[in-house]
């Protein structure tokens, strides 16, 4: 039986184990953090292209609007890259399923139940376990950290060579695939259903949604004009100073 299994697994913890597990655990909040902006940048991108698509006295060629795409493409496609990034001094998802990859005894099955001591859902915790080590592993399983490895990278390929001689840097070799909004949606949408399902390897919690509740209108500003036609005059009593009175 499964509680058989797990019992073979030394209760002594194991110091080198926890520093590691205590770093994973700090680069997760980056990586978390970093994979929330990109979900509110796209989120504030589609919305606003919505209120243009509705309102066609402001459907006109406008450079605003290329400058807009061309700023998305590139705040995506870099934290989409950074994700990526092998760089020895680097902290990114990839990096961390590497490492989770190296050194699978960190997160074991013992460590792992133990989250979920005293809370309403103690139950299930071998059974979420089995997600990421079979049923019965010991500890993770590196043929399922691998596989995710490797689908980072396939969509990483759709656009690394656009990223690398375009954004990064100009480069003298041409792009011969230009990456569509449909590919970088297909890459966020990766690295939002990673990031959920390592919190819940690490810190065993279920993020439900990675877009976070707004805390202020953030389309206010759309309900203002933003070249004000007043008149000269207007404009000037507007701007001067609040008088004084005695």
């Amino acid at each position: 039986m499964l509680s058989s299994v797990v019992y073979l697994e030394s209760a002594r913890p194991n110091m080198d184990y926890e520093r590691t597990a205590t770093k994973w655990l700090k680069w997760l909040e980056t990586i978390e953090r970093e994979i929330t902006w990109l979900a509110i940048h796209r989120h504030i991108f589609l919305e606003t292209q919505k209120i243009i698509t509705a309102n066609t006295r402001i459907q006109k060629p406008s450079a605003f609007y290329t400058w807009m795409r061309m700023a998305y493409v590139t705040d995506i496609t870099v934290g989409i890259r950074r994700q990526l990034s092998r760089d020895a001094d680097a902290i990114s998802l990839w990096k961390l399923l590497e490492e989770l990859a190296t050194h699978p005894q960190v997160m074991s099955r013992r460590r792992f139940v133990a989250l979920y001591k005293g809370s309403s859902v103690e139950r299930f915790a071998d059974e979420d376990f089995n997600r990421f080590a079979g049923k019965g592993g010991l500890h993770v399983d590196v043929l399922l950290v691998r596989k995710d490895q490797k689908r980072l990278e396939a969509l990483w390929n759709v656009v690394k060579k656009y990223v690398n001689r375009r954004i990064a840097h100009t480069d003298k070799r041409d792009v011969a695939y230009l990456p569509t909004f449909n590919d970088l949606d297909r890459c966020q949408d990766l690295l939002e259903e990673l990031l959920k399902r390592y919190v819940l390897l690490f810190r065993a919690s279920s993020l439900v949604e990675i877009l976070p509740t707004f805390q202020d209108d953030w389309q206010a500003i759309f309900r203002e004009p933003w070249i004000v036609t007043e008149p000269e005059e207007e404009q000037k009593a507007w701007l001067a100073p609040p008088t004084r009175t005695v």
